[in-house]
């Protein structure tokens, strides 16, 4: 393990460093959507528009209790972006999905979110944008390697139309 050296960062304290921004300028584009669609429904909605979860596995995902949990799916379905569904296999379980609208704001923020940072993005150079690229696509392996647990945010399809 190497000493933070304020005059030369590591790369891990770069990566440390520059996470709490992006998420910042998510948030933020989130925020912005008309929908009241907020940072913790998103990642919630990530996760049951590609397939339906119980109650528990959703509050065990996000390190909440069942009952705080349950307060947020029922404003989520009073918003009409996700319903709740009895398993046809067991009749004791309910089932979370994602509506339509909740499909479609998903979508509509994620759409927000890239298109604002593909604008941050257009101030670099070709040659920067290239490098940044490269980069990601490295921060992205290393750390698929280190949590190969599927997280479905991140193959959100859309189309920004």
């Amino acid at each position: 393990m190497s000493a933070f050296n304020e005059n030369n960062p590591s790369p891990a304290r770069k990566i440390i460093e520059i996470i709490p921004y992006v998420m910042r300028v998510m948030a933020s584009e989130i925020r912005q959507n008309s929908s009241n669609l907020r940072p913790a429904h998103f990642q919630l909605l990530g996760k049951l528009i590609h397939r339906s979860w119980t109650l528990s596995e959703l509050a065990d995902s996000q390190a909440v209790s069942a009952p705080t949990m349950s307060k947020t799916i029922t404003l989520l379905e009073e918003r009409g972006w996700v319903t709740r569904i009895r398993s046809e296999a067991d009749r004791r379980v309910v089932l979370i999905e994602a509506t339509e609208e909740g499909h479609r704001i998903i979508k509509e923020a994620l759409t927000r979110a890239e298109n604002h940072i593909t604008s941050l993005l257009e101030s670099l150079d070709s040659d920067e944008q290239k490098k940044l690229a490269e980069g990601l696509d490295i921060l992205r392996q290393m750390f698929e390697k280190e949590s190969p647990a599927y997280d479905p945010l991140t193959s959100i399809k859309h189309n920004p139309e």
